[in-house]
């Protein structure tokens, strides 16, 4: 995701670029504690409540939003039923966006500049293979720098 975000905008520190890097993280747990934790008992939905728990526990008040863009109703009726198990801070924080809302909402949160044009913004994809090419090119700088 990072090599989404426009050149000489490297601004982690920004709160509307924070939002990527631990929308990136949250689900990188979110598929870890799935595998590590699933339970094929009947019972809570368990992947689910052990992300939110490694969250809670371990990335207190790293999490910007979570935002969830066209989730299937399914995931709807699980939040519903693990929401109420989530410290109150983190609750807040998880958003299902829809079609409809997703421009006004990404808008306000991130910079044009970093969005899809799908999302609102401005923007324009480059393909891995630049984004490589771009990476050999900087190696004997680098090399000789160090």
């Amino acid at each position: 995701m990072l090599a989404r975000v426009p050149r000489g905008d490297e601004r982690l520190a920004e709160p509307k670029l924070l939002g990527w890097a631990n929308l990136i993280l949250c689900f990188y747990i979110t598929m870890a504690c799935g595998f590590v934790c699933w339970n094929p008992e009947p019972g809570p939905p368990s992947p689910l409540i052990c992300a939110f728990t490694h969250l809670q526990n371990h990335y207190v008040e790293r999490l910007y939003r979570l935002y969830l863009y066209c989730a299937p109703m399914l995931f709807y009726g699980l939040w519903k039923v693990i929401a109420p198990l989530i410290d109150p801070k983190s609750k807040e924080k998880v958003q299902f966006v829809d079609k409809s809302n997703v421009v006004k909402l990404m808008t306000s949160h991130f910079s044009p500049e970093s969005l899809p044009q799908n999302f609102g913004g401005l923007f324009q994809p480059v393909p891995i293979q630049e984004i490589w090419q771009m990476i050999e090119e900087q190696k004997p700088e680098l090399k000789a720098s160090a």
